[in-house]
């Protein structure tokens, strides 16, 4: 009988490592975990169900994704020389000392956005009540990007295969 007893602890700690063990190890990391809880293991399946649950207890926290009201906004960080998501709140502390370039967004095709432009100008002309309708309807279909004054457009015009995808 006392040679059943660590067989079924093998058992158990085989088939459910990351519930059994993760939240007896108090290690902060991945490393610590092991050295901690590694002492006296003496067969393989021991060691990988140790090392699976040092792995789940260690592992990164997911990130919360930003609020970024679901816009593609973009601005250019010549800092880093990328392209950052931006939330519209924000944009609106650019337009003083920044300039602006549209692109178009992923999955738009230039026919689709000519047809919207074309629309959005016709509304305008005959200032039609739904204008602005339509001009909010063409802006979704472009990706701003806001880049400093002092970085010339054609430079940016230039990057648009950098832009972070945002389809539509």
């Amino acid at each position: 009988m006392s040679n059943l007893h660590p067989v079924l602890v093998l058992i158990l700690l085989t088939l459910s490592p990351n519930i059994v063990i993760a939240d007896l190890f108090g290690s902060e990391s991945y490393e610590d975990c092991i050295l901690e809880n590694m002492e006296g293991v003496e067969s393989d399946v021991a060691a990988r169900a140790v090392q699976s649950a040092c792995r789940t207890k260690t592992a990164a926290e997911p990130k919360s994704k930003p609020d970024y009201d679901n816009t593609c906004d973009f601005i250019f960080d010549p800092k880093n020389n990328r392209f950052n998501r931006i939330a519209t709140a924000n944009r609106e502390t650019l337009i003083k000392d920044h300039n602006r370039h549209l692109f178009i967004r992923n999955g738009v095709t230039r026919q689709e956005l000519k047809v919207a432009e074309d629309l959005f100008l016709k509304a305008d002309r005959e200032e039609a009540t739904n204008a602005r309708a339509i001009g909010l309807l063409l802006m979704k279909l472009l990706k701003p990007v806001y880049f400093p004054v002092e970085i010339p457009r054609e430079y940016i015009e230039t990057q648009a295969d950098r832009v972070p995808y945002c389809s539509r």
